[in-house]
């Protein structure tokens, strides 16, 4: 009995010994693939045109479970149609596991990027920016093409991170987003009407600066748009124009005073076309189980202080009405017209003096 267990242990330890030493050997290949690629990548002349990467010390790590290396200090800057496009973080891992690598090789997709720590990115036209800071961001990157015969390439990416917060140089405002993951497409060599990028992504919460925020939770927000080109007029020497379609933009708002209801969650979802840069189009939104969301927005303080106390008396009795309550299964939707980014009849002046009257003061507290 005693010899047979001895037996089971040597060749158990002589199976380790073997799978530890292939698993070396596989490591020390990935690495030179991988200092291989990174040279590659990294050397300009391998760059499109007004494109840079620097990178300082490089660590490999990862055995006996898979193969990365740790690059410092990264930072790529390119530009775009007239969008410069900067990007850095501390630390940037290029690798995986076992699995990541037997997945890139199987079906020739790029290994994945993980930044553990904050990427920056930032987009830059003319005096207008926008800046997004992600923390432990993964991206997994692929390049095909989307027409075999004129071989136009199409890249695509599934990324996610835990935590985003998004600023324009416009507004003062930040917008936070928890995790969130989506696939993001570019097509460089796009024509008209066809999509030059689209993506679709959907997080888990969203806050930002608005009296809504004092009354309701914002979740499950799915966003799916694209961007595309549009002809350009003769002689023109302007920016590129560009279509925003929009199929959907939307949110669950949670009621702060019902954090735990069972019953369905009043959503708003947003969809149509905007041209750029004179941002007119239509958008057309809608409202699903209103019900909930009225009733919080007519008992808010916020309404009842701007509003009417005829319209908030108006309001309160159609809450209680049975017409109404039956309607409740029923979305209610409205298509507006945009005339240079404001919904058409609304003056930009009494926008602003809207803002300043009563949003103004609730943003500030």
């Amino acid at each position: 009995m005693v010899r047979q267990y001895y037996r089971l242990f040597i060749i158990i330890t002589l199976c380790s010994l073997i799978s530890l030493i292939t698993s070396w050997k596989l490591y020390r290949s990935a690495q030179n693939i991988l200092t291989q690629q990174i040279a590659y990548i990294t050397h300009s002349a391998n760059l499109p045109a007004r494109t840079t990467i620097t990178s300082h010390t490089a660590q490999a790590t990862g055995w006996p479970f898979g193969a990365w290396q740790r690059l410092s200090d990264v930072s790529i800057s390119t530009t775009f149609s007239n969008i410069n496009i900067a990007g850095a973080t501390p630390t940037l891992l290029i690798g995986g596991t076992w699995i990541d690598w037997a997945r890139s090789l199987i079906f020739k997709t790029a290994l994945p990027l993980h930044a553990p720590d904050i990427l920056v990115l930032r987009f830059l036209q003319q005096q207008n920016s926008l800046t997004a800071r992600l923390a432990n961001t993964h991206l997994d990157l692929q390049k095909s093409f989307s027409d075999t015969s004129t071989e136009e390439p199409l890249f695509t990416g599934h990324f996610d991170f835990t935590h985003g917060e998004i600023a324009l140089s416009t507004q003062p405002q930040i917008i936070t987003l928890g995790h969130t993951k989506g696939t993001a497409r570019f097509a460089p060599q796009a024509q008209s009407n066809q999509a030059l990028l689209s993506i679709a992504l959907t997080s888990r919460t969203l806050t930002a600066p608005s009296p809504l925020m004092h009354y309701a939770a914002l979740e499950n927000i799915g966003a799916y748009f694209a961007i595309i080109p549009t002809p350009i007029p003769n002689n023109s020497t302007s920016l590129p124009p560009f279509l925003i379609r929009i199929q959907e933009l939307g949110t669950d708002l949670r009621p702060l005073n019902e954090l735990h209801t069972s019953s369905p969650l009043p959503r708003i979802m947003v969809a149509g076309d905007i041209s750029t840069p004179s941002l007119n189009g239509s958008l057309t939104l809608t409202f699903k189980n209103w019900q909930p969301a009225l009733r919080m927005a007519v008992n808010s303080p916020w309404l009842q202080h701007i509003a009417p106390p005829d319209l908030t008396s108006f309001l309160q009795k159609g809450l209680h009405n049975p017409r109404v309550a039956a309607l409740t299964s029923h979305p209610l939707s409205v298509t507006f017209s945009i005339d240079h980014g404001i919904a058409k009849g609304i003056s930009t002046q009494r926008m602003v003096d809207f803002y300043t009257q009563h949003l103004q003061p609730y943003l500030n507290q």
